[in-house]
């Protein structure tokens, strides 16, 4: 077995993501995770989940100030006019069509995941990781998605895609690499599985963050899939995205945990209790079932 995990986008939504890594942790999962994907605020994730330590990743989270992603008091002005573009069908291909300083023209700096990244991510140790890592962005000339390799780049290079794929147009600019531009990833895929599932990962951990997105089990039938997904009202969707309060990281870092313990944590108290019933082997037909159950 090859154990991936994806960590979808969603903002400030993110720190449900470290809640379910502390008990993926605690359940001794975390370790056997060979690959890992994320998508805007998940990237950033995957990042601090290949650093490896997870009081460090609470920190960079409860670190974070409201004013440094987006000030409270134009938040609302924004989400309602621009926000309803993200969040389109076709997204990138309607965005595109605007004028271009929705493009290249952001209203804000990005302060917040800078200092998240300068003061906590310690890339060199991230990339010493057994762990291989993709960081999801839109291409803003071919209109795709792109995946990046981490390991493949150097500290700077992995700095310019994290900002990439965090970069929702109209609030932040596009982030040039290697000659080109790029945009949040969540343009073309939020929940980004082909790349662990292109690794060979046979069962892969999902965590979304928007509840319009959803996991297409049929494109995967050669991989085992545990979805987690944060519960949360479809209307208040985009209230969420830019909640980057202490109190409400707070509460999604416990939801992440809470929820993850409740689907995932008898599953593997029941495993074990097999393993003593039947010494080293489980039972062939009880796994089968167990499959089906995590495939729902």
């Amino acid at each position: 077995m090859k154990l991936g995990l994806v960590l979808g986008g969603g903002g400030g939504r993110g720190a449900y993501q470290i809640g379910v890594w502390e008990a993926l942790k605690d359940l001794g999962i975390d370790k056997h995770v060979k690959v890992i994907s994320g998508t805007s605020i998940g990237a950033l994730n995957a990042m601090l989940f290949m650093q490896g330590d997870m009081d460090i990743a609470k920190k960079a989270w409860v670190s974070l100030h409201q004013d440094e992603i987006l000030p409270i008091e134009k938040k609302d002005i924004i989400l309602k006019s621009k926000m309803r573009i993200f969040n389109t069908a076709s997204r990138i291909n309607k965005i595109l069509d605007l004028k271009p300083d929705l493009l290249y023209e952001g209203e804000f700096s990005r302060e917040g995941l800078l200092k998240v990244i300068d003061e906590f991510l310690d890339t060199e140790k991230a990339l010493n990781s057994s762990i291989r890592c993709y960081c999801t962005v839109a291409d803003v000339e071919s209109k795709e998605k792109k995946y990046f390799r981490v390991e493949d780049y150097n500290e700077e290079t992995i700095k310019n895609i994290l900002l990439a794929s965090s970069a929702i147009p109209g609030l932040y600019d596009a982030v040039e690499i290697n000659n080109r531009l790029y945009l949040d990833g969540g343009l073309k895929d939020n929940v980004p599985i082909d790349p662990v599932y292109n690794e060979g990962c046979d069962f892969i951990i999902v965590v979304r963050l928007c509840p319009e997105d959803v996991v297409e089990h049929d494109k995967y039938p050669n991989a085992q899939i545990i979805d987690i997904a944060l519960k949360e009202n479809k209307e208040v969707n985009n209230e969420g995205l830019f909640d980057f309060t202490t109190e409400t990281i707070n509460q999604k870092m416990k939801a992440g945990y809470d929820e993850t313990m409740n689907l995932i944590g008898p599953i593997f108290m029941l495993m074990e209790n097999m393993v003593r019933i039947d010494g080293k082997q489980v039972n062939k037909g009880f796994m089968n079932k167990l499959k089906g159950l995590l495939k729902k």
